[in-house]
């Protein structure tokens, strides 16, 4: 028989008395089934999808390790779905089961029928994706996961090595799903969006790491062009034909993209190296950009076609633009606003090179750009609070980008701007605050 658990009843104890009282003369509390799926034999399925089946919304279905090889749909139930030991020793894979309706290929797992944020997915390896055809996205969209009109939840969940035409892990329509805690790594896609892409959606990713996604003949790690929020997230050595970590293409991509680091992405024939803004009008704030590389320009972002984006209290350090704009390239009727940034290092390409545009740089620090920090634009340097300094970072072969105590970044050394950059003091006469980015790296490259 499957097992039972109760329902907790949230803050009981902060109720008033009378209402305390009440609750007496209510029916027992309604109790939600425990479903155990194991491989062996040992609990009350051997595959989850008929665990699903028979789960109700409010039941949980705890799947123990192994590989399972199936479709899984959630039907509309607001349930959880875990496993019992994490995604390290518990996989799916798509089957040849009786779930896959029609003919063709199939998301491994489909959300499509109204599921919000109660129906969650976590602790499971989905990798072999290979998705289903969608022609209104233009092909085989979403390896691992389809979500349609849908706002589930992905929680610590590794997608690797699924494929498709567009969105390789995880293809969106009209869904806000949040993603949080999840490893994206190997995911190949044709077109848009190696690991997550779709139209009319705008979900919540956060403290996810992205890792190795190609899209050769497309744009972005992920995809998106509505105002999705990315909070926390690691983009490291990602590639695709242009904007190797994100891509925001369209009037209302405004996303909030804040507290990430964009480390070693490059597009491969195209502008954006870590970011394309086309049109849109985000938010990037306290963000670290690193050895982005960019086939044409905009080493670090591409901005153009009318995009006002703001940027602020971020640092770049050593990107590279093969024609112009190490840091930035600014084009065509753009007006961003770029405040308390430290851009420094430019490999080539110029720091920051404009186009018919007419960027306000406030509070930056442009330093050591090669062959200098600005071009095809006026330096903004002693206006404004912008200066050009040695921003003196605590270790930069350590890529430990704090400051040292004497930096004129620091707020305690610059009371007219406050901060500039993502850090602040760690060095000097202060104990420094070690940033183990080989550890970052070598988590990466173990996966």
């Amino acid at each position: 028989m499957p097992k039972t658990y109760p329902r907790p009843l949230s803050r009981v104890l902060r109720v008033p008395l009378p209402l305390m009282m009440s609750l007496f003369l209510l029916p027992a509390l309604a109790h939600g089934t425990l479903w155990i799926v194991d491989p062996e034999g040992g609990g009350d399925f051997t595959e989850i999808q008929p665990a699903v089946e028979a789960a109700q919304t409010g039941d949980e279905v705890e799947v123990r390790p192994g590989t399972y090889e199936e479709f899984i749909n959630y039907g509309g139930k607001e349930i959880r779905v875990y496993s019992s030991s994490g995604y390290a020793v518990t996989t799916i894979r798509p089957g040849t089961g009786p779930y896959r309706p029609g003919t063709g290929p199939y998301h491994t797992i489909t959300f499509e029928s109204g599921e919000g944020r109660a129906a969650v997915l976590e602790g499971f390896t989905v990798t072999g994706g290979i998705g289903r055809h969608m022609a209104s996205l233009g092909g085989r969209s979403g390896g691992a996961i389809g979500c349609y009109d849908s706002d589930p939840t992905f929680r610590d969940c590794m997608f690797r090595e699924n494929t498709a035409d567009y969105g390789g892990a995880i293809a969106l329509d009209g869904s806000n799903p949040l993603i949080t805690g999840c490893l994206f790594v190997e995911n190949v896609v044709e077109n848009n969006g190696s690991a997550i892409a779709g139209p009319n959606s705008a979900p919540t990713i956060e403290e996810c790491a992205f890792t190795d996604n190609e899209a050769p003949f497309g744009f972005g790690t992920v995809h998106l062009n509505a105002p999705a929020e990315i909070l926390g997230c690691t983009f490291f050595d990602n590639e695709a034909r242009g904007a190797g970590a994100i891509n925001l293409p369209d009037d209302g991509a405004d996303m909030h993209i804040t507290g990430c680091l964009f480390w070693a992405n490059q597009s491969l024939s195209f502008h954006g190296g870590a970011l394309r803004i086309h049109e849109a009008d985000p938010v990037i704030e306290s963000c670290t950009f690193i050895d982005n590389r960019a086939a044409i320009d905009g080493g670090a972002i591409m901005i153009q076609d009318g995009a006002d984006a703001q940027v602020r209290h971020c640092t770049f350090y050593a990107n590279l633009a093969s024609r112009s704009g190490a840091n930035f390239a600014i084009w065509d009727y753009s007006s961003p606003v770029i405040e308390n940034c430290i851009m420094a290092e430019g490999l080539d390409g110029y720091g920051v090179f404009v186009e018919n545009s007419a960027p306000i740089f406030l509070c930056t620090c442009s330093w050591n750009n090669r062959p200098d920090n600005f071009i095809a634009f006026p330096d903004p340097t002693g206006t404004d609070g912008n200066i050009t300094v040695n921003p003196l970072f605590c270790g930069e072969s350590s890529r430990d980008f704090t400051l040292h105590s004497l930096s004129e970044c620091a707020e305690e050394n610059n009371p007219e701007c406050g901060q500039i950059g993502r850090y602040g003091v760690a060095c000097g006469p202060t104990p420094s605050i070690e940033t183990s980015w080989g550890e970052i790296k070598a988590l990466f490259l173990s996966k």
